[in-house]
C-alpha cells in the first residue's frame, strides 16, 4: 500500500524531461500510481502495445510549450484519460514511422 498523499496527488518527478520506451509489449503503466512530470518535454514510445497511461503533465500556460509525443496510432487511441489528464495537455502526436499494423489472430495457412 502507498501512503494517502501518494495515491491522491501522485509521485512528483520535478526534473524529468524526456521518456524513451522501446519494445516493451507487455508494459501497461510507466508508474503504478499517478506520475506527475511538470518539466516533461518529449515522449518517444515504440513497441509498447499494452500501455494504458502517459505521465500527467498538467495544463500549461498560454506561452508554455506542450510536451511532444511520438507514439503508434493504435497505442495513442487506446490510452486512458481523466479530468486532470487529457490529450490536449500534449502536442498533437507524431505517429511513429516504424508503425506496424496488428496482424489478424487467425491462421493464414490452409
Amino acid at each position: 500500500m502507498y501512503p494517502e498523499e501518494i495515491t491522491t496527488c501522485g509521485v512528483l518527478f520535478p526534473k524529468l524531461t524526456t521518456i524513451h520506451l522501446h519494445d516493451l509489449p507487455k508494459l501497461q503503466n510507466i508508474c503504478e500510481v499517478k506520475m506527475v512530470t511538470p518539466m516533461l518535454e518529449s515522449i518517444k514510445i515504440r513497441g509498447c502495445w499494452s500501455l494504458c497511461r502517459l505521465p500527467s503533465v498538467g495544463a500549461r500556460g498560454q506561452g508554455d510549450k506542450k510536451p511532444t509525443v511520438e507514439i503508434e496510432k493504435d497505442v495513442w487511441d487506446a490510452l486512458e484519460w481523466d479530468a486532470d489528464h487529457r490529450p490536449d495537455h500534449f502536442e498533437a502526436p507524431v505517429h511513429s514511422r516504424y508503425y506496424k499494423e496488428k496482424l489478424p489472430r487467425v491462421s493464414v495457412l490452409r
